[in-house]
């Protein structure tokens, strides 16, 4: 898990979670048993703009984001960083 402040102040926090996850309103959906990877940014009222997740069960694309660490670049790109950092936003 992480917690990070992007470059206009905003919160973004990644972990992991099982089953349903309820973020403020946002209701991201997981029928299955599996862990997840999500991604969420929340504003300076800690309302949550918006979620993004990711499964660990298909290592050969993007979905594999077993991930900590956020990670931003000079072009306000967001990464999630495991091994090695993946495009997500």
């Amino acid at each position: 898990s992480d917690v990070q402040v992007d470059k206009n102040g905003k919160l973004l926090i990644s972990g992991l979670y099982r089953k349903n996850l309820e973020l403020g309103t946002l209701l991201i959906a997981n029928t299955s048993n599996s862990y997840y990877t999500f991604l969420a940014k929340c504003n300076e009222n800690f309302e949550f703009e918006w979620s993004k997740s990711s499964s660990k069960t298909t290592p050969t694309t993007t979905e594999y984001l077993f991930s900590y660490r956020i990670y931003q670049d000079n072009s306000g790109n967001i990464y999630l960083e495991p091994n090695s950092a993946i495009l997500i936003a």
